[in-house]
């Protein structure tokens, strides 16, 4: 016990350094990570894409329309370079049946804005067959 209250002595200086240098870095890491995750599952963008899909197919989430569900692969999440942030949607639990989505948050007014749209041969197969 006593040996730990001397290195906490002599390093203390030291670790309060390096958490002055690291706590931004981490907390900045994590801050924009939550934004993401807030971004992509959140209601806004989930009515963004349920309207999307719709305009695709006009009996979409019915039993009559072709597009059923659809899903968010949370591995293909990635925050894009220039702005924005891309992901994967399958359509109706097929992997093959993909769309890639670009959004972003537009500021200040924090709106979610569809980006460039990504259509798999598959989806469009699915759509055409309707």
């Amino acid at each position: 016990m006593k040996k730990c209250k001397q290195f906490i002595k002599k390093w203390y200086p030291f670790l309060i350094v390096i958490g002055m240098i690291f706590g931004p870095i981490v907390y900045h890491v994590v801050a924009v990570q939550v934004e993401i995750h807030n971004l992509v599952y959140g209601q806004e963008l989930k009515d963004k894409l349920d309207s999307y899909f719709i305009k695709r197919d006009e009996h979409a989430f019915t039993s009559e329309g072709t597009i059923q569900s659809y899903a968010i692969n949370q591995k293909s999440v990635e925050r894009i370079p220039m702005g924005g942030v891309g992901f994967n949607v399958s359509i109706n639990g097929d992997e093959s049946v993909q769309v890639k989505f670009i959004v972003t948050r537009i500021m200040p007014s924090r709106k979610v804005l569809l980006g460039p749209i990504v259509e798999s041969q598959e989806f469009k197969k699915l759509l055409e067959g309707s």
